[in-house]
């Protein structure tokens, strides 16, 4: 089972007293933020003890498709990476 986002608004309105509604428009902006910083600037987003977002390019290459057996060109892209920070992989491994 996934927490999703829903969840995570009420487990922050718990948290901070604030309002569901309130919490999962804070989640919403925090989204749009995130996603605005890696594609327009792609620059990395550093939440200290917590972890790190960047930006990877992956190369293109040949890859194979195994119903037909042919060679297929994968293209190259940019994908979103992230790193967990030293306090985050200490809680979850605790």
């Amino acid at each position: 089972m996934a927490v999703t986002k829903e969840d995570l608004a009420v487990l922050l309105s718990e948290k901070s007293g604030e309002t569901i509604v309130k919490c999962h428009s804070m989640i919403d902006d925090l989204m749009d933020v995130i996603t605005d910083v890696l594609s327009i600037s792609k620059e990395n987003i550093v939440l200290r003890d917590f972890g790190t977002f960047r930006v990877a390019h992956r190369k293109a290459k040949t890859g194979h498709d195994f119903q037909t057996g042919k060679s297929i060109e994968i293209a190259a892209r940019n994908v979103v990476a992230f790193k967990a920070g030293k306090e985050l992989n200490k809680r979850v491994n605790s």
